[in-house]
């Protein structure tokens, strides 16, 4: 008797669809990182779930506890026993990925459900090879720790296509070191000074609110990012705010809307 064989990423969208639907929401974000195809189908079932933060707790035995405001239930992630989330410091996140680094800066990324890590290029070693800045830099990887990664010392952004696997990672530290990479790079690029408060990525660009309040544009499609100085409206723009007697502002960042539009949100 023959025996047939079933290739499970080229279900019937509606069949795939209806399966997607009865799942929990960790085993749904599990699912949809199987392959593209059951990627795209969990897309469009997306709207039909109601979306809201979680809660995420890191563990010293290797684990992370996701809490589901939404099902009230708290979910363990079991990962690679060699992180150490104790040492780690969480700079940003994107859909179901976080990025991470640690005090020699090593970066890496980490799907938080299925435990999928990329490893990216280390910064020591590219700082160690470059001479201009390269004796402060030095003395701060010795000294770096964890607690040295705040949120009012470094930038940085994190963007995943999880359909395709390309995904961009840039930050800033004090706001005149910024540094991007992209999947496929061969090394961080050093992008020099931009005052950098605060960064939104989208569509290959990168969006830098300065500490003067501008916004610059950096173009990411290319071999080297190159700043948008034209095709840029909000570069002789300068973004105010009115501060009501009482009011403090805490935080500024740089949010882009699905239409395109510049944000600032405090």
């Amino acid at each position: 008797m023959s025996r047939i064989c079933c290739d499970w990423s080229k279900l019937c969208p509606d069949v795939l669809g209806s399966i997607l639907e009865r799942l929990s929401t960790k085993d749904f974000h599990r699912a949809r990182s199987v392959c593209s195809n059951w990627y795209s189908v969990s897309v469009s079932r997306t709207s039909m779930r109601q979306l809201y933060p979680w809660r995420i707790l890191f563990n010293k035995e290797n684990s992370t506890l996701l809490f589901d405001p939404g099902e009230e239930k708290t979910h363990e992630i079991q990962h690679h026993p060699e992180i150490d989330f104790s040492k780690k410091y969480v700079m940003d996140s994107c859909s179901n990925w976080l990025l991470l680094v640690d005090s020699t800066l090593e970066f890496f990324l980490l799907n938080v459900f299925t435990g999928e890590r990329i490893n990216l290029p280390s910064m020591e070693s590219f700082i160690r090879g470059k001479e201009d800045g390269k004796e402060e830099w030095v003395d701060y990887i010795q000294h770096a720790n964890v607690s040295i990664f705040s949120k009012s010392s470094v930038a940085a952004v994190l963007w995943m296509d999880e359909r395709t696997g390309d995904y961009v990672v840039a930050w800033c530290y004090k706001q005149h070191y910024l540094f991007s990479y992209k999947k496929g790079d061969d090394s961080w690029c050093n992008l020099g000074s931009h005052k950098c408060v605060s960064m939104a990525y989208k569509k290959s660009k990168l969006y830098v609110f300065t500490s003067e309040h501008y916004i610059k544009i950096l173009d990411l499609s290319g071999d080297y990012p190159n700043e948008i100085i034209e095709g840029n409206p909000y570069r002789n723009h300068r973004f105010e705010f009115v501060l009501q007697p009482g009011e403090f502002i805490w935080m500024k960042k740089v949010a882009i809307t699905n239409s395109g539009e510049v944000l600032i949100v405090v």
